[in-house]
């Protein structure tokens, strides 16, 4: 099946091109019929062609089905026309990972600045065009490089929406001019933010005293937090519109003979939280005179905005993988960890009310 030779799809519909076979003869014709006069009549016969004509908007679904099941797919489709091309890139920089020595997108973005500023400091009238970057594309972005790897600013991100990365790639952030309007239509504010490492006031102290990243924080919505050992400071002061927050119970360190729900108390405090979602990891419970579910029960019961969620993680001060399959699958439109935890609150409530049934 081949694309229309018209080059690119019209603005109501596009067509496919399939060449069938003749139209084959009536099956009951008369068997006694000369073979000589049959093949003179078949000569007089023209061969007919149908045109299958689909919408131009199956047309587009269809790349776009192709492109987002392999990446492989995704390159070979970007060589068939400029207008498909269009379509492939979203799919392909919906959501961008890096990790360790990935090989990073930005890069090529920074060698083509510094490029321009060459023919600019040359005195050349006409800089040379540039295709339009198709990081403008990317909606999820998971950096866990080192801060001297991480990108200088994410302003070539416009549609930007789920951001992770460590505190001290802060000045990714910093540099990032289009935090500062958030009345910029052609901007997306960035809503959800996963830290990677630890949460100290130090490593917050840069975004908070800067105009940039004070209005990163003003934006967010969804904050998800991966490691409190060192710290419990968590920058609800320089979060107003933030609504849900996730973050390991057991880093609070609950200490010996201290209350079940020790350390909740000022995150409950603050009015504007609807979701409160807590990991537990089953190796460190810690309390005998309750089990891990009757205490992930009473926390539900305690306020409704506090939701348990079970999570493993070998090493306390860098294991990501389980956070990532979540952001992962939030990221391509599956459920997130805020909808895990409302499955695992629906099914304690349905235990009980059969417990209590019977």
């Amino acid at each position: 099946m081949l694309l229309s030779p018209i080059g690119s799809p019209s603005k109501f519909q596009a067509s496919l091109c399939l060449p069938l076979p003749p139209l084959a003869h009536h099956a009951d014709a008369d068997p006694d019929v000369d073979s000589d006069d049959s093949e003179s009549a078949s000569d007089g016969d023209s061969v007919i062609e149908f045109e299958l004509v689909l919408p131009v908007e199956l047309i587009f679904y269809i790349v776009e089905l192709a492109s987002s099941t392999h990446r492989r797919s995704a390159l070979a489709l970007c060589l068939v026309a400029s207008w498909v091309r269009a379509v492939v890139l979203p799919c392909m920089y919906n959501t961008v990972i890096l990790h360790g020595s990935t090989p990073s997108p930005f890069d090529r973005v920074g060698a083509e600045c510094g490029a321009l500023g060459l023919f600019r400091r040359s005195f050349i009238s006409e800089p040379p065009r540039m295709l339009p970057s198709p990081l403008r594309h990317i909606r999820s972005l998971w950096l866990d490089i080192p801060a001297e790897r991480a990108p200088p600013t994410l302003d070539a991100c416009p549609q930007l929406q789920q951001l992770a990365l460590p505190l001290e790639a802060h000045e990714t952030i910093c540099r990032s001019h289009f935090w500062r309007d958030p009345m910029r239509r052609d901007v997306t504010p960035c809503r959800s933010f996963t830290v990677l490492g630890q949460s100290h006031p130090h490593r917050w102290a840069p975004l908070t005293q800067s105009k940039q990243g004070l209005a990163f924080l003003r934006g967010l919505t969804h904050l998800r937090l991966l490691n409190l050992c060192l710290s419990h400071y968590i920058p609800l002061e320089y979060t107003p519109s933030l609504t849900h927050l996730c973050l390991p119970f057991f880093d609070l360190r609950v200490a010996e003979g201290a209350a079940a729900f020790s350390g909740l108390d000022y995150i409950l405090a603050q009015p504007h939280l609807r979701m409160v979602v807590l990991t537990l990891n089953p190796r460190y419970w810690r309390f005998d005179e309750m089990s891990l579910k009757g205490w992930a029960v009473r926390a539900m019961a305690r306020d409704e905005r506090l939701y348990v969620v079970a999570a493993t993680r070998d090493d306390a001060t860098r294991d990501w993988d389980a956070p990532r399959r979540d952001w992962e699958d939030e990221a391509h439109g599956g459920p997130s960890v805020w909808d895990k935890a409302i499955q695992v609150r629906r099914k304690f409530l349905a235990r009980l009310s059969r417990n209590w049934d019977a």
